[in-house]
């Protein structure tokens, strides 16, 4: 993601915060959201063991998941599963590609 010309990873303050510290970015939202329900963890085992989902929304172009609304406060890095498969989200898409055991 680029804010004014500059990637999201070279930011380090916006006015005085630090980037750690932001959780949401507002402006235009994306149109290629989809919903999804899934389950978050540390690694895979739990991410596919874990007892409950949550909804989220992903930006198929940009490749974002967001935890609360469509373009709204990005979703925690770490291990998404759907119960059957799991993947892991880094800020650059959710890639399911491993089965849940």
């Amino acid at each position: 993601m680029k804010i004014n010309g500059v990637l999201y990873e070279n930011i380090t303050k916006v006015m005085g915060k630090a980037r750690a510290a932001i959780r949401k970015i507002s402006g235009e939202r994306p149109a290629t959201c989809e919903t999804l329900t899934l389950k978050y963890g540390e690694d895979g085992r739990s991410a596919c063991g874990a007892r409950e989902s949550a909804i989220y929304y992903i930006d198929r172009t940009s490749g974002v998941l967001y935890s609360d609304e469509c373009g709204g406060t990005e979703a925690d890095y770490g291990y998404y599963s759907d119960g059957r498969i799991y993947g892991q989200y880094s800020g650059a898409g959710l890639n399911f590609t491993n089965p849940c055991r």
